[in-house]
């Protein structure tokens, strides 16, 4: 016997677009690379060698994966995109 997850949405099901209970509202904004700060404290470094790997993919593939900034325009996620572009 195998156990469903009870969080699992049916196949097919459609959400309900009357609310946006639980959900996040995403806000899309293009911004100059000047804007954004680096969080110096950002426990992941990369080195020179990734940061080119990373410019490499984002002339290959685009920017797939946004670089997301709190209200003030600080990196919450995506220095190493940041430092590539």
């Amino acid at each position: 016997m195998t156990r469903q997850n009870p969080h699992a949405k049916a196949a097919g099901a459609v959400p309900n677009r009357s609310t946006n209970a639980g959900l996040i509202e995403v806000n899309i904004q293009y911004r100059d690379l000047e804007e954004l700060i680096l969080d110096p404290r950002n426990p992941r470094q990369h080195s020179q060698k990734q940061i080119n790997q990373i410019a490499d993919s984002i002339r290959e593939f685009g920017f797939v994966v946004p670089i997301v900034i709190d209200d003030q325009g600080h990196v919450v996620m995506g220095h190493g995109r940041l430092l590539a572009a």
